[in-house]
Order: structure tokens, then sequence, then C-alpha cells
């Protein structure tokens, strides 16, 4: 489990599989933990000082992104903050996380347009979470979704990616201890349509 997230662990501790995508990796806490349950393992990293740090965990059955993820291929605009945690593809942070001290051009794909297709993608991208599910295409993966600030744009996401209502639903919510559902602020984990057995 992750150090920095132990209250996830008894939703995610039986989790095993062949592919886990890791979207938002930052440093590789994520990564690194999949990488004793997974076959496989893609971790997606759009901020470069992150990324740097994100080379310590590769191992064999991994593979780094130095890239966004969101609805479509091609650039996008990354906010850095002074801590990459809070780095955006939004202009503000939903959650008032501070000013950002630096923008830069980074590539960005859609995970659609990678062909993967993982068991469990997890999603921390600081508000751009609808965006990245906008991407999904066909996949139907276990979503891990780290929830900032706008959930009812994550929910219209799920919908429009095709999870059904009952999935959405039927989602685990899990407060945050920094912010709690209060704030908008937690994780949220949606089951993917042939996960009957997870």
């Amino acid at each position: 489990m992750p150090a920095s997230e132990p209250w996830l662990d008894s939703h995610i501790e039986g989790w095993r599989g062949l592919l886990f995508i890791d979207v938002g990796a930052n440093t590789g806490e994520w990564t690194e933990w999949a990488q004793s349950r997974f076959v496989a393992v893609h971790a997606y990293e759009p901020d470069p000082r992150a990324f740097e740090g994100l080379k310590r965990v590769e191992r064999c059955n991994t593979v780094l992104h130095n890239a966004a993820v969101g609805a479509t291929c091609g650039k996008a605009t990354l906010h850095s903050h002074e801590s990459s945690l809070q780095s955006s593809l939004l202009e503000s942070h939903p959650l008032g996380h501070g000013d950002y001290s630096l923008s830069q051009e980074v590539p960005m794909v859609s995970l659609a347009s990678t062909r993967l297709g993982a068991d469990v993608i997890k999603i921390d991208v600081e508000g751009y979470e609808a965006e990245v599910i906008r991407g999904l295409g066909d996949a139907k993966a276990t979503l891990l979704i780290e929830v900032h600030g706008k959930f009812a744009e994550v929910v219209e996401a799920l919908l429009e990616a095709g999870y059904p209502m009952t999935a959405v639903l039927d989602a685990k919510v899990i407060a945050h201890p920094l912010g709690g559902a209060v704030q908008n602020h937690f994780w949220m984990i949606v089951e993917g349509q042939d996960d009957a057995d997870r």
C-alpha cells in the first residue's frame, strides 16, 4: 500500500491482474505498489520534476511515459506548482492549492489511443479526472479515482464513457483525511463491468 494513502488499504489489498495503469504517477508510490501485484504497469506523469523521481521505480515490468493523459492526443499546458504533487492541467487548482509558478507545454495521450486493456486504472490528476475518463474509449477497467472538487463532472464523464448508472451508484467513496467528502476531495472506486470476481 502506498505509504501516503493507508486508508485505502482495506479496499484494494486483494487487487491483482495483468495490467495496472497509473495516471498521474508523480514519483511512483502507486507504480511501485502495483509492480508486485500486476504483470505489467504503465505509468504516466507529465511534470518533468516528478518524472525524474518516477525513474527510480522503473522495473522490467514497468513502462514510464513522460506525458499527460486526457480526452484527446496532442499537446497540453501543464501548470506547475512548487510541489509537483499539485501540478495540474487546469489553470487554477480546484481545491485552491495556491499559485502556479510555471506553465509549460507537454505531450498528451488518451488511454483509448494506447490500446492498452487495463484491469485497473488509477487516476490522480488534480482536477482533470473527467477528461481522463472521457479518453478511455471502450475500456471498462476498474477505476480508482482521486476526486478533486469536480464530482459532478466525474459522474457525467463516467456515464458518457459507458459505465452503467448502477456502477456509478454503487461506487465506493472513501473520504480523504486531509479534506474529506465535505470539501469534495475523496477517493472513488468504480468497478469495471467484467470484475465480478473482485
